[in-house]
């Protein structure tokens, strides 16, 4: 998974460790590793979908195969997760945040569309 906002690039990546990256475009060098778990652990994620939140680029959501979850990580400089969808049936495969909203909607092996209202 890759997004774009305001010079630096993000990446969800299918793999044990380093799953969500920062990048900055302009030297192409890595920023930040963004723990999907908050203690730092290898979480075994397997990340498929991230974006950052298109109004002002604060957050990310990232959907996970291994843990059938969506995370919410607020740019508090270490970008901790600050909101948890858990317990999905199947894996979650795509993530996109609403173009003028905080509503961001997700999916996956169910066969279903979530969408979210955040406040």
């Amino acid at each position: 998974s890759i997004d774009f906002h305001r010079g630096q690039v993000l990446t969800g990546s299918y793999r044990a460790d380093k799953q969500l990256q920062l990048w900055d475009f302009g030297t192409k060098k890595l920023v930040k590793d963004i723990h999907y778990n908050q203690s730092g652990e290898i979480s075994n994620a397997l990340i498929y979908g991230a974006q950052f939140n298109k109004l002002d680029g604060n957050q990310i959501l990232a959907g996970s195969t291994a843990n059938n979850e969506v995370r919410i990580y607020e740019n508090d400089g270490e970008y901790r997760p600050q909101g948890i969808v858990s317990n999905l049936v199947r894996g979650c495969y795509s993530v996109d945040y609403g173009n003028k909203s905080k509503i961001f909607a997700f999916g996956g092996g169910d066969g279903v569309i979530y969408v979210i209202q955040q406040y």
